[in-house]
């Protein structure tokens, strides 16, 4: 994965997750936690995309 230009982390979102996962999750190295968190934050961006994502833009000449 590439480097992503971000701005500074200033909040805090909980997830909820089975325990069993908790635990092997602790046990991964910084830098696999790291990419874990890059990869959390790229698909929150996705969803965010998607929610606003809208075909008629590209599908019809009409405008809004």
């Amino acid at each position: 994965m590439t480097e992503i230009e971000m701005d500074k982390l200033s909040e805090n979102y909980t997830l909820r997750i089975p325990a069993v996962l908790w635990e092997n999750l602790s046990k991964l190295p910084p830098r696999l936690k790291k990419i874990l968190n890059e990869r959390l934050m790229v698909e929150m961006a996705r969803a965010v995309h998607e929610s606003r994502f809208n075909p008629e833009q590209y599908l019809s000449s009409k405008e809004f």
